[in-house]
């Protein structure tokens, strides 16, 4: 719920105060080249994190897959085994609080620097709050996965639909902040050609 009322503050008020193009005001290449060094030393250290679930036989992980079914949300819990599916709400309410800020930091800061606050495509189109729903949306993923885990064997009918449909939603909103960091380092390069 609370992220719910974040993301609603963010968006009804933010266009008031200007907040957000004031933090895209201090994104430049030096606070992107550290968020990128933390966003990438991270991403090292995720397999080790993730071990102890593929090794409790829950291979397949519902913030891995781009889609899955709620019969397949319940599959993966079984297959977690009681051990796993603690593991896995330990790791939700653990790493997986500190790692959408992580990426989210590295996302907004490329797409702050890449495309200047004064710049029309973030007028126009708002393109900086991207990373602020990717990431809550990935934990809304987070919080109905843990319960539909936390109450298994038990269904939980609404949890279980909703986590459907944030992972998409999560994984598109991240992927089109990743190619818009990526044209725009394009046209920076190409910029830089000239």
């Amino acid at each position: 719920m609370f992220f719910v009322f974040i993301t609603w503050y963010i968006s009804r008020y933010m266009d008031q105060r200007r907040l957000l193009d004031r933090i895209m005001g201090v994104s430049n290449r030096w606070v992107f080249a550290v968020s990128a060094f933390l966003f990438i030393i991270t991403i090292a250290i995720i397999p080790s994190l993730q071990g102890t679930m593929i090794e409790d036989g829950g291979a397949e992980s519902p913030d891995l897959s781009f889609y899955y079914s709620t019969d397949d949300l319940y599959r993966m819990a079984e297959s977690y085994g009681a051990e796993g599916r603690s593991e896995y709400i330990r790791m939700r309410f653990t790493f997986d609080l500190v790692f959408p800020l992580i990426y989210g930091g590295f996302l907004f800061s490329g797409i702050g620097w890449l495309f200047n606050p004064e710049s029309q495509e973030l007028r126009k189109w708002k393109i900086n709050r991207l990373p602020l729903f990717g990431v809550l949306f990935d934990y809304l993923e987070n919080i109905a996965t843990s319960v539909v885990m936390w109450r298994y064997p038990e269904r939980t009918p609404i949890l279980d639909t909703a986590a459907t449909l944030f992972t998409p939603v999560k994984w598109i909103l991240i992927s089109i902040c990743f190619v818009l960091i990526l044209v725009g380092l394009i046209r920076l390069l190409f910029k830089s050609l000239r």
